[in-house]
């Protein structure tokens, strides 16, 4: 599962800004409706190699340091937090 988490993260996250990018494109007019389209094409394999990076980068750090991913999401309470590291 963790893997492909990460595969979907990275492909997400490039084709995202893409998506952005093309969107402010097409917004600026008619002259850059190509250049947005291009922009689309061009994060297609951008995104296939970030997302192959990050399922490596994932699956090594499950395999070193597996403790790095169970990490919780959510913000400790004080009550769980040791003394002297109470945030401000």
């Amino acid at each position: 599962m963790a893997l492909g988490a990460a595969v979907a993260a990275g492909a997400v996250g490039v084709m995202l800004a893409a998506v952005l990018c093309a969107a402010a494109l097409y917004a600026a007019g008619e002259d850059l409706e190509r250049l947005g389209q291009l922009v689309i094409v061009a994060s297609l394999p951008v995104a296939a190699i970030d997302a192959i990076v990050t399922g490596n980068a994932v699956m090594f750090l499950r395999k070193v340091r597996p403790e790095m991913l169970d990490a919780p999401l959510a913000v400790p309470t004080r009550a769980e937090m040791p003394h002297g590291c109470l945030p401000d």
